[in-house]
C-alpha cells in the first residue's frame, strides 16, 4: 500500500480562501488568505476587548476613546488582534474544508506570516482523521467452496481422540518403545541455528494412525531418555519446491503400556451418549459445526482481504511511526547477530523497515474499516465481550491470568474487528442467498 499522493484544493467564503494541500500520513496543511475587511473586523473586536480589560484616568473602563487605547496598550491590542484572527480564520478554514485535528496534539504548525489591516496570511499544519471510503460490496463475491461433509475417518479420528483421552498405561523401563506403546515427549524445533519449543509432555500412541507419520518415525526404538532428531512433516529431505524442511529434536520421557478406553455403557456416559450410534451422531454433529465455523471464517478473511484490496486510504503517520521503529529495530539487532550479517545489512535494514511499516499500516486500516463498521451500524464491545476473550486466550493460549494495560485496547481492537467482519459477511450471505 503506497501513501496517498499529495492532493490540492481551494476553498473559499466571504472572509477567506484556503488553499489545502494533502500528504502522506495525514497531513494536512492550509495557507489561508484573509480578506481585508475580515482583518479589520478582527481587528475591532481586539480593540474592543482590550478596552474592555484596562482602565484609563477620566474614562470608565471600557469606555476610553479608541484613539488612546492604541495609543497606550497598543501592544496588548496587537496580541489580541492576533489571536482572535487565529481563532476565528482557523476554526473557519476547519469547518469550511470539513477536516479536522485528530487530536489536540496533533496540531504541529500554527503561523500568522503576515497581518495588517489590508489583509492576512495564515499557514496551518495538522494530522488529520483517516478519511475511510464507504464500503460498497456490489463487486464482492465469496469463493465458490465445496459443501460440507463429515468423513467416517473423521469420526473415527474423534473417537480414537475421546478414547485415548481416558486411555489407561503403566510405565516401562530400560525397553524401547514398540507398536501400540505411549510414549510421552518433549519437543523443540531448530531453525537457522537456534531452538523454539514445540511442546512439553505430550503423549502419542506408537503405530496409530493418528500419530503425525514424523513423530512416529522418530519415536519408535526409543527407550525413556532417548533423543531423536528428524524433519518435521512427511518428507526426509526438499519437497519438490525446494523447501528444506525444519529439524526437530524429540526427547522421550516415558514410555508406557497400556489400553484405550473401551467402548462400552461406561465411556457413554461419561460423554452423555445413549450407546455408539449417539456417540457418533454427537461426533458428526459437532465436527459439522466446526466445519460451519471454519467456513465462515475463511468467508470472513475473504471479506476483509477484499475490503483492505478495494478501499485505499491514508492512515495516520502517529498511529504508527513510533511503534514500526521500535519493531523494525529488534528485527535489526537480530540480522546484526547473524553470520555474514555485514555483506547486505544496508539491503536488509531497509527491506526490513519497508516491511514492518507497510504490515502496520495494514493492521491500522483494518482496525479502522471495522471501526467505520462498527459506528455506521451501531456494533459495540461490552465488558463482558472483553473478559471472555481475555478468559479464551488465558486457557487456550497460555496468556497470563493478569491483564496488563495494553491488553485492554489489543481485546477491544480483536473483537471490534471480528464483529465488523462476522457483520459484514452474514448481512452479505444472506443477501446474496
Amino acid at each position: 500500500m503506497t501513501d496517498q499522493a499529495q492532493e490540492s484544493k481551494e476553498f473559499r467564503s466571504d472572509n477567506i480562501v484556503v488553499k489545502m494541500r494533502r500528504e502522506p500520513g495525514c497531513t494536512v496543511i492550509m495557507e489561508i488568505t484573509v480578506t481585508p475587511i475580515a482583518t479589520q473586523a478582527a481587528y475591532q473586536k481586539a480593540l474592543k476587548n482590550v478596552n474592555k480589560e484596562f482602565s484609563y484616568p477620566g474614562f470608565r473602563k471600557g469606555h476610553a476613546p479608541p484613539q488612546i487605547i492604541e495609543q497606550k496598550f497598543g501592544n496588548h491590542v496587537n496580541d489580541e488582534w492576533r489571536n482572535i484572527l487565529a481563532k476565528t480564520t482557523f476554526s473557519e478554514a476547519l469547518d469550511l474544508a470539513k477536516v479536522f485535528p485528530r487530536t489536540e496534539k496533533s496540531v504541529w504548525n500554527v503561523d500568522i506570516r503576515q497581518i495588517s489591516k489590508d489583509g492576512a496570511e495564515l499557514y496551518l499544519e495538522f494530522e488529520s482523521h483517516p478519511d475511510v471510503p464507504e464500503i460498497d460490496l456490489k463487486e464482492f463475491s465469496f469463493a465458490t467452496g465445496q459443501a460440507i461433509e463429515v468423513t467416517d475417518k473423521e469420526i473415527e479420528d474423534a473417537i480414537y481422540e475421546l478414547r485415548f483421552e481416558k486411555a489407561t498405561y503403566q510405565p516401562v523401563d530400560d525397553r524401547e518403545a514398540q507398536e501400540g506403546d505411549f510414549v510421552m515427549i518433549d519437543a523443540e524445533m531448530l531453525h537457522e541455528n537456534k531452538t523454539y519449543p514445540m511442546f512439553k509432555g505430550r503423549v502419542f500412541q506408537v503405530g496409530a494412525s493418528q500419530t503425525p507419520p514424523w513423530i512416529d518415525r522418530l519415536i519408535k526404538g526409543l527407550k525413556a531418555g532417548d533423543s531423536a532428531e528428524g524433519e518435521i512433516g512427511d518428507c526426509t529431505a526438499e519437497d519438490h519446491t525446494g523447501h528444506v524442511h525444519d529439524i526437530a529434536r524429540l526427547k522421550v520421557l516415558e514410555v508406557s503400556t497400556g489400553e484405550l478406553a473401551p467402548m462400552n455403557e461406561e465411556l457413554f456416559k461419561q460423554v452423555g451418549a445413549e450407546n455408539e450410534e449417539t456417540l457418533r451422531a454427537q461426533i458428526k454433529n459437532r465436527l459439522f459445526r466446526q466445519k460451519e465455523e471454519w467456513e465462515f471464517r475463511q468467508k470472513m478473511t475473504q471479506m476483509e482481504n477484499f475490503l483492505l484490496d478495494r478501499l485505499h486510504f491514508d492512515v495516520p503517520k502517529s498511529m504508527y511511526e513510533s511503534s514500526s521503529k521500535k519493531m523494525a529495530q529488534k528485527q535489526i539487532d537480530a540480522l546484526k547477530r547473524e553470520q555474514g550479517w555485514e555483506e547486505t545489512f544496508v539491503e536488509k535494514s531497509a527491506e526490513i523497515k519497508n516491511s514492518v511499516e507497510d504490515e502496520m499500516k495494514r493492521a491500522l486500516r483494518r482496525f479502522l474499516i471495522a471501526q467505520k463498521v462498527a459506528h455506521d451500524n451501531n456494533l459495540h464491545v461490552n465488558e463482558q465481550e472483553l473478559h471472555l476473550e481475555h478468559i479464551r486466550e488465558v486457557v487456550l493460549e497460555g496468556r497470563p491470568e493478569k491483564m496488563d494495560e495494553n491488553d485492554i485496547p489489543r481485546l477491544y481492537s480483536k473483537i471490534l474487528q471480528n464483529k465488523a467482519m462476522a457483520f459484514l459477511t452474514e448481512n452479505t450471505l444472506r443477501m446474496k442467498g
